[in-house]
């Protein structure tokens, strides 16, 4: 990871990565809207697909100092000030390529003090400010290795891409001095490989389980991501309600050792 969130240099690496990765997906999502023509021709058998999507997640951590740190859904709400979830993707026979881009901008400022004993009779806690900024971009390909009436399985390697910026500033407050501040911060991004599979159960023609699982390395310590769910397929749109984990650990982040992302997730998927 970088250096600090003030570094001139991390900012313009935010905002280069955020235009590439917005320009990308655009593009992606374009590509699959012109292809309406192109899908309906049987010389072109290629389908697309693209979606968005509400994660209502909490987001849990550890500081690079070992406190843990918690923003919970309805904190989130509150603290949220810009969001971004969406997929697209294409299949032709049984490969197929995929991308999903988050992005996440939001602050934290915890009023409230857990109070924690420091002694006989006395009490102290400890409040902090979170800021972070995060993309999320996931670019993957896909192979089939089942397709059958009940069940399909993909098996799936690509990239995981991670730029943060983060900001965490603790304070303990205590009625005996001095009083203790961790002011932690950094910036920069990740790159990880990743393999892992994805699939779906059919109940019938309308109803099925998705489910999807990757793990993966690089310049992260470690990656890993699982979701499960259930989804309800209409003529051209496909509902689908689940559960979402997704954790990170660092080796040299100046500010985190982990960062985790989970919970419901509500997306719809047109197909072309």
């Amino acid at each position: 990871m970088g250096n600090g969130v003030g570094d001139c240099m991390g900012t313009n690496i935010m905002h280069r990565s955020g235009r590439a990765l917005m320009l990308f997906t655009a593009l992606l999502v374009a590509s699959a809207q012109t292809a309406v023509v192109a899908v309906a021709s049987e010389s072109d058998p290629w389908e697309y697909y693209a979606g968005l999507y509400l994660w209502g997640p909490s987001i849990k951590g550890e500081s690079a100092q070992g406190d843990d740190f918690e923003i919970t859904f309805s904190d989130l709400l509150d603290d949220l000030e810009m969001v971004f979830m969406g997929q697209a993707g294409m299949r032709k026979e049984k490969w197929g390529l995929d991308a999903d881009l988050i992005y996440m901008n939001l602050k934290q400022d915890s009023k409230k003090t857990v109070r924690i004993p420091i002694g006989p009779g006395i009490a102290g806690g400890f409040k902090n400010e979170i800021k972070l900024k995060a993309w999320v971009f996931t670019p993957t390909a896909h192979y089939t290795l089942v397709d059958t009436e009940r069940n399909e399985f993909k098996l799936l390697a690509g990239l995981r891409y991670l730029y943060l910026d983060a900001e965490v500033k603790l304070k303990f407050d205590g009625p005996l001095p001095p009083d203790r501040k961790r002011d932690l911060s950094d910036s920069g991004s990740n790159w990880d490989g990743i393999i892992g599979f994805r699939g779906r159960y059919n109940f019938d023609e309308k109803w099925y389980l998705p489910y999807y699982a990757d793990v993966g390395t690089g310049q992260s310590k470690n990656t890993w991501q699982v979701f499960g769910g259930v989804g309800y397929q209409f003529a051209k749109i496909d509902a689908v309600l689940g559960y979402r984990y997704l954790k990170w650990e660092f080796d040299d982040n100046n500010a985190l050792n982990n960062l985790k992302i989970m919970g419901p997730m509500l997306g719809f998927n047109y197909r072309f």
